[in-house]
């Protein structure tokens, strides 16, 4: 059974952003306004639409970014007592379509101190209650009947994942991270190429925009797992999954 998975992590996430003002800011120095609103939508005379606009198109570009921004805001210090491997995790996302089940974990609802499971140990939770027995025994011989589908760099997240549980006393059965079959579909620059290709052999122009909408505003890998999991099922769907 294949489990796709995304993630996205508050390190990416913030350095996607940086990339993102910087581009921003560069397209509209060269007047290059069709690449502009890929990136933020076009601004008014008022500096307080300007800065709503900004919100919503960062909204869009990393959704759980800016929640966690926000949530920096409104609680300081929400996430000081969390360790910085489980700080770094901002968000989690699985779809299990045999089983008609998504869910997604996400930092900033989950604060600290407010009887809250950190979002690794939600997402551990999930894997073990709905695949009961699957990873049992801890013993590497064991052969997994699910498959990880993810996007490049989801062998290294699967560790990250298993040593962020492990440091919250909660370790992840090592043949589910170690052991179990994890399939990368796909890197960025072929995600995007894919969609730009399927766009343009798309004779109905509503489809033509899905194919666009799903990379415009995209910041890569780990940056939105809201994101990458539209981005993945549609590669996943197009390559025959």
């Amino acid at each position: 059974m294949r489990v796709f998975v995304s993630w996205a992590e508050v390190s990416t996430a913030k350095e996607a952003e940086r990339s993102r003002l910087e581009e921003l800011e560069k397209a509209k120095a060269s007047e290059d306004k069709q690449f502009a609103n890929t990136l933020s939508p076009t601004s008014s005379d008022s500096g307080y639409q300007k800065y709503r606009q900004a919100k919503e198109q960062q909204a869009l570009c990393l959704p759980e970014y800016q929640k966690y921004l926000e949530s920096i805001e409104l609680q300081k210090g929400a996430f000081a007592h969390l360790d910085p491997l489980n700080r770094n995790i901002l968000a989690i996302r699985f779809l299990v379509p045999n089983l008609q089940k998504a869910v997604t974990y996400q930092l900033a609802r989950r604060v600290p101190g407010e009887n809250n499971l950190a979002v690794t140990l939600a997402a551990r939770s999930f894997l073990l209650n709905t695949f009961p027995g699957e990873w049992s025994g801890n013993t590497h011989a064991t052969k997994s009947g699910v498959m990880f589908v993810g996007m490049q760099g989801l062998k290294n997240f699967m560790q990250r994942f298993a040593y962020a549980c492990g440091a919250l006393g909660q370790p992840l059965p090592s043949n589910l991270w170690l052991d179990s079959p994890q399939l990368e579909l796909t890197d960025a620059i072929s995600a995007r190429e894919l969609m730009e290709s399927c766009a343009f052999t798309e004779p109905i122009e509503e489809n033509k925009r899905r194919y666009t909408g799903l990379i415009q505003g995209w910041m890569g890998i780990g940056a939105s797992a809201d994101r990458d999991m539209s981005l993945l099922t549609a590669t996943s769907y197009k390559l025959g999954f």
